[in-house]
């Protein structure tokens, strides 16, 4: 298949990448800019320099393709990433349905949509699936929670906060539980997607084998990793504040960080079962998971 690969030059873009060009597809990837162009030009794939709010750039992406991968977010950007997203999702899902591309496969957050206090972030993430599934391309929204790879954001900061912090004091929203996914076990979920029969739009709720919560995964890392920690239950550190706290204890921006913490304060797990009857994967737990992400990391 010819295939559309937006964001492959991020975390979970570039183990997709890879994937896909061993099981012998055609890729057209969608760089923002010639740093991203730069970066994928070692991989046998044509690359497509443009930003996708631009009709002429994503006709010339989409063009001759049988299908794509959406994994755009402006999180990081300047101003209201709200808006970005919402102006690059109507974009693609127009030109999309014009260029009669047969699929589009979208991994969003994971989240009750009937949860009256989401994040910004999460609601983003939904709305933008709810355009994607609107257009004329048929998509499948993947919704994950916490993805655990030893390049994903999220795992680097617990990385950081386990490595630099000997004291670590533990806000009320690390108690909250999530259901983490393995990068592993995410790219075969994007991978079978491609050949799934029929398909048609619709939201797939995708976890882990075990639910946990953030303070489970920060002691599940120290554990592994032979860490001894002390960890203080403090009721005053607000999201906000803590990620001001953050962006000094890690590498990562203070905005991504608030951005990412706002969302902590929502309970992700999986309550469909959508994804077992319609994939073949056996998801692992948060401890394998995280041996994983570990056992790259020693590699790297």
């Amino acid at each position: 298949m010819r295939i559309l690969l937006t964001g492959a030059t991020g975390f979970v873009g570039s183990q997709l990448l890879r994937e896909l060009l061993s099981l012998g597809h055609k890729l057209v990837c969608l760089a923002r800019n010639d740093a991203c162009a730069k970066r994928l030009s070692a991989n046998p794939v044509d690359v497509i320099v443009g930003d996708a709010r631009d009709d002429s750039v994503l006709t010339k992406a989409i063009s001759g393709c049988d299908a794509a991968y959406y994994l755009i977010h402006s999180m990081a950007s300047d101003g209201d990433f709200r808006d970005n997203d919402r102006a690059i999702a109507e974009n693609f899902a127009r030109i999309a349905g014009e260029e009669n591309l047969q699929r589009v496969i979208y991994v969003s957050g994971l989240a009750n949509e009937d949860e009256p206090n989401l994040s910004k972030h999460l609601a983003s993430r939904l709305e933008v699936g709810r355009i994607l599934r609107s257009g004329k391309a048929p998509c499948i929204e993947f919704r994950a929670a916490m993805i655990i790879g030893n390049e994903s954001i999220s795992f680097r900061m617990v990385k950081h906060l386990c490595h630099r912090l000997p004291i670590m004091l533990c806000p009320k929203w690390l108690s909250t539980v999530t259901q983490p996914l393995a990068a592993s076990d995410l790219i075969q979920y994007l991978v079978q997607a491609m050949t799934l029969k029929p398909f048609h739009s619709q939201v797939v709720e995708i976890g882990g084998r075990d639910q946990a919560t953030y303070n489970d995964i920060l002691r599940t890392y120290c554990d592994q990793m032979n860490l001894k920690r002390i960890m203080i239950p403090v009721p005053f550190l607000t999201p906000k504040l803590s990620s001001y706290w953050l962006a000094l204890v890690t590498p990562e921006t203070a905005e991504v960080g608030r951005r990412m913490i706002d969302g902590l304060r929502n309970p992700t797990f999986v309550r469909s079962d959508s994804a077992s009857r319609l994939f073949d994967i056996q998801p692992k737990s948060v401890s394998e998971a995280i041996a994983d992400a570990i056992a790259e990391n020693e590699a790297d």
